[in-house]
């Protein structure tokens, strides 16, 4: 699949942030976190128990194990419209909303799919954050990897890996092509829901 390494980043990142989350984060610098940072905190908790069973669970159903977690956390109709790029002004309500549902389902069976990777690697949230515009960059480190959140209100519209390769930028540039390709919505809709499939292995 195009892409792998930073999507195999950005789910080896988060399961580390979770183990982490796991000790617990001192009253102290809880207080001296920035809200944004909290609410990355608070995701990476809700999804605890998928990531303790997770090696012993089937993709489809750890999806289901934590799709409430990765719909409450992301903006899925924001990062829909940005990984589509300026396609997206010319799809009707129905493609829009079709897409919208593809993609959020790709969305998590793709990091479920990636949940057995974390193998133990140190890891830290800064509890201050880069003020960028309207929205916020949460950072964190994987060992020497810094992979970085943006947030914008109360929920996460992209991911960073290596600090800047953003995750939404790598998607539209693969959905530019697909929809340049297999007839515009319709072909990507179809792409995401086969690719779905063929992660849950259905």
């Amino acid at each position: 699949m195009l892409y792998d390494f930073n999507r195999r980043q950005f789910a080896v990142g988060a399961l580390v942030a979770i183990a982490s989350a796991a000790r617990g984060v001192s009253p102290s610098l809880a207080q001296a976190m920035d809200p944004a940072a909290r609410r990355i905190e608070s995701y990476y908790a809700t999804l605890l128990p998928a990531v303790n069973a997770a090696r012993g669970l089937g993709v489809a159903e750890r999806a289901r194990r934590i799709s409430s977690a990765v719909f409450g956390a992301f903006d899925i109709g924001t990062m829909t419209r940005l990984a589509v790029g300026p396609a997206w002004s010319r799809f009707s309500g129905s493609e829009r909303s079709q897409t919208m549902e593809a993609f959020s389902k790709f969305i998590v069976a793709d990091y479920a799919s990636r949940l057995g990777d974390y193998s133990g690697e140190g890891y830290k949230v800064d509890p201050t954050v880069e003020v960028r515009g309207g929205d916020q960059i949460v950072k964190t480190q994987l060992g020497s990897t810094t992979i970085n959140y943006l947030v914008r209100g109360a929920r996460i519209v992209d991911i960073y890996a290596n600090g800047t390769v953003s995750e939404l930028a790598t998607r539209r540039a693969e959905f530019s092509s697909i929809l340049a390709s297999n007839g515009g919505a319709e072909g990507l809709i179809t792409e995401l829901r086969q690719r779905t499939r063929q992660l849950l292995g259905g």
